[in-house]
């Protein structure tokens, strides 16, 4: 289990209001940052549950250059409108420290969003009652995300479990929009989702696709119908998923079927979605 290197009850904020947030409860680590439920609270004195999403890297140079990113992809993100999108802010500010105290040490860059009360996509496929007819409606409301997006001829590029949430009622949001990019744009970093990423590999300097995303819902239908199997081979996805779904008892139709967006050639893979789904 990972394990943060902050406690609750920790204060941070932008350097004119450093206290603005207090840290709630650590949910995981991955790569390059933490993510923690915390509170802010307003100057009215509202307070309001969001989640922190705190960088760790240490680099001036590197909190800056992802701070910037981070403000065009708000920017971006509410110029879409894309429905059940979760939009986030951002701010610089020193790091988590007790309140009272003179916060010090090196700024950090910190993505802020609206707290979506609900479970990551593979939490809520190992516990969920509804059946095939509940996972297939949380499958179709993720499509309907996805299919709107690419409409408006952007990608999301980091579809995974964990960035898609799931509430009591089968509602979704996709959350984590840090890699979101237009299509006719050239790609500044390119990004690997271990389990989730196509064959194909993003470049630097080439032009972001839909089929990643394709791809990446795939290995989210995956998830739903097998939500206790480990990760998912990009090299051999097709083949392995049709195997384990045969394995559990599915049909052959229905392994055929879900394994479309899964396909090697990317010009094969189900777009838009929603018919599919």
């Amino acid at each position: 289990m990972s394990e943060s290197r902050w406690v609750p009850g920790l204060r941070f904020g932008p350097e004119f209001d450093p206290e603005q947030y207090e840290l709630l409860e650590f949910h995981h680590r991955g790569g390059e940052a933490e993510v923690w439920r915390a509170v802010r609270t307003g100057h009215n004195g509202r307070k309001e549950l969001v989640a922190a999403k705190i960088m760790l890297e240490r680099d001036p140079t590197e909190v800056r250059r992802w701070l910037g990113r981070w403000d065009d992809v708000s920017h971006n993100a509410h110029r879409l409108g894309v429905t059940d999108l979760v939009v986030p802010s951002f701010l610089l500010g020193p790091s988590p420290h007790r309140p009272g105290t003179p916060p010090g040490g090196t700024l950090l860059a910190y993505q802020i969003s609206p707290w979506v009360e609900g479970a990551p996509l593979h939490t809520w496929a190992r516990g969920q009652r509804g059946g095939p007819s509940a996972v297939a409606e949380v499958l179709t409301r993720l499509c309907r995300i996805v299919d709107e997006l690419h409409r408006k001829r952007w990608v999301h590029r980091d579809i995974s479990p964990a960035n898609v949430m799931v509430d009591g009622q089968g509602q979704v949001k996709l959350i984590d929009l840090t890699f979101l990019a237009p299509l006719d744009h050239t790609l500044t970093v390119a990004v690997f989702t271990p389990g989730h990423v196509p064959p194909e590999a993003e470049q630097v300097g080439g032009f972001p696709t839909t089929a990643k995303d394709l791809f990446a819902v795939g290995t989210l239908a995956r998830t739903l119908l097998l939500p206790d199997h480990g990760r998912l081979d990009h090299r051999l996805a097709a083949e392995q998923a049709r195997a384990e779904l045969l394995a559990a008892g599915y049909s052959e139709e229905l392994a055929r079927w879900a394994c479309e967006p899964l396909a090697r050639d990317p010009d094969r893979r189900p777009s838009p979605l929603g018919p599919w789904a």
